[in-house]
């Protein structure tokens, strides 16, 4: 989601095409204001684009993830979900960022109307922060079977 919109391409076609292939995914948002303001006219490279604050978690950025989580309840994905969010824990506190993306998922994806939901509600949290090679925080995962 992220990559793709950080890209320039909209998931929710990709998604389409591709569903029947997918076998995880991996979830991150985009600050579109951070992008059109800062890493477009500045030129930045990717790591300069993490490190200005490009991506968040779901519910924090642009990316419009209802779509896609109704194109994954369509097509009966039963995998993994990462949320990923490369920022600065020094800004972004690493726990308050990984429940408020929680929060956003079981809202917008309407999980708890689905079998994924009741994975979803019953599997605690599972939150693992790493550290990145850029110095933010990557964390994350739902086992959603």
């Amino acid at each position: 989601s992220g990559h793709l919109t950080f890209a320039g391409i909209d998931p929710v076609p990709v998604l389409e095409k591709y569903a029947h292939r997918v076998k995880h995914v991996h979830l991150k948002d985009v600050r579109l204001d951070v992008y059109n303001n800062r890493v477009v006219p500045e030129h930045m490279s990717f790591l300069d684009a993490v490190r200005a604050g490009v991506f968040t978690v779901p519910g924090d950025g642009d990316v419009d993830f209802k779509p896609i989580f109704d194109i994954l309840d369509r097509t009966g994905y039963e995998g993994w979900v990462v949320v990923e969010a490369e920022q600065d824990p020094a800004k972004a506190n690493p726990f308050a960022y990984a429940v408020k993306a929680r929060k956003y998922i079981k809202e917008v994806a309407g999980l708890s109307k689905t079998t994924m939901g009741e994975w979803f509600i019953a599997t605690p949290l599972f939150l693992s922060i790493i550290l990145c090679r850029c110095g933010f925080y990557c964390f994350s995962q739902w086992n959603l079977i």
